[in-house]
């Protein structure tokens, strides 16, 4: 229910599993990684020591705006 809540209000864009291992990966909207903690430490399997995370910001590709110059 968390995720689902979490999905509807935009915090979670996608979610998948990788192939390669049993593993989950969540792209999530956030300011900056103390947002994405925050989001993360309130999911219930986190809490009660089920799961963890590993957090990696991302930035936007600029390749494209060399492209169309």
């Amino acid at each position: 229910m968390k995720v689902w809540e979490l999905y509807q209000n935009e915090k979670i864009r996608e979610i998948y599993f990788r192939h390669d291992i049993n593993c989950a990966v969540l792209v999530l909207e956030c300011k900056n990684t103390e947002e994405a903690e925050q989001v993360l430490d309130n999911l219930p399997f986190v809490q009660h020591g089920l799961i963890t995370f590993d957090i990696i910001p991302l930035k936007p590709y600029p390749g494209f705006s060399r492209l169309f110059k």
